[in-house]
């Protein structure tokens, strides 16, 4: 089975290891940038969802809650074979949310390869170090940093010891498995695999023929898909403000319908 796997950047390394763990399937890693070190807009990780539903049979999300619109926009993806992974943000996906906890009620600033390499760079190079910016940390009450080493890339001591030493903290480093990710990654796996199984016991294609709403969205016709089990508006296209002079909205209520799905629809809906 061909499974596409949006991860946040900062766990793609992690992600990389554990994939050739999971033998049966074919995976394709789509990275994302985290949202803590920039700013990523719910566009970006849409983006890579779409290229992950067209070309795969289904999609695990490896990202955190922590972007504000990530629980909306898979509430807008239909018909799609489509998991995230347990955890509200990539600490509590590498370690556990009690372990997570365990940490912050210490007190501690959370780090890792990744983290440590951005972060140096972007307050040496944009800021420095004696700013408001490169104080950020001993500034809002942490009192260590804690750094990660899991199994491969591991932090150099050198470079931790420099930045804890730049921020003024002590630090500590410690040394973590996988197996949580990978537990987490394994459950989404047999997931999909039971929702592709399902849909292959009551006759349908293991992976939908599917149209992407955004090319829908592009033609100067009036396009709209009625969802007849449920007898539900699924989609109207925006022009249909333009030449009718009714909002989609009014367009929806002469149909009894309830509110738009979005996402990826059938072609045989008409």
């Amino acid at each position: 089975m061909k499974i596409g796997l949006v991860t946040c950047a900062s766990m793609l390394d992690q992600v990389r290891q554990i994939v050739p763990l999971i033998p049966k399937d074919q995976f394709v890693i789509y990275p994302v940038l985290p949202c803590c070190l920039f700013a990523i807009s719910g566009d970006t990780i849409r983006n890579q969802v779409d290229k992950s539903v067209l070309a795969n049979e289904a999609t695990i999300i490896i990202y955190g809650s922590c972007h504000p619109e990530l629980n909306g926009l898979l509430d807008m993806y239909c018909d799609s074979n489509i998991r995230k992974i347990e955890g509200n943000n990539c600490w509590e996906m590498l370690l556990g949310p009690e372990q997570v906890e365990k940490y912050l009620n210490q007190n501690s600033w959370l780090g890792n390869k990744a983290f440590l390499t951005k972060w140096n760079k972007e307050i040496s190079e944009s800021f420095g170090y004696d700013t408001r910016n490169g104080k950020v940390a001993s500034s809002c009450g942490i009192k260590e940093l804690t750094v990660f080493r899991f199994e491969n890339p591991q932090p150099d001591e050198k470079i931790v010891k420099r930045e804890a030493a730049s921020a003024g903290l002590p630090y500590s480093i410690h040394d973590e498995s996988l197996e949580h990710l990978r537990n987490l990654i394994q459950a989404a796996v047999d997931k999909v695999h039971i929702e592709n199984e399902s849909r292959i016991t009551l006759g349908l294609s293991p992976k939908p023929e599917l149209i992407p709403i955004s090319l829908l969205e592009t033609m100067r016709e009036i396009i709209y898909i009625i969802d007849k089990p449920g007898k539900e508006v699924t989609f109207i296209s925006p022009i249909i403000e333009k030449l009718l002079s009714i909002t989609t909205k009014e367009f929806k209520l002469t149909f009894l319908s309830t509110q738009n799905k979005g996402g990826y629809l059938y072609k045989k809906r008409t």
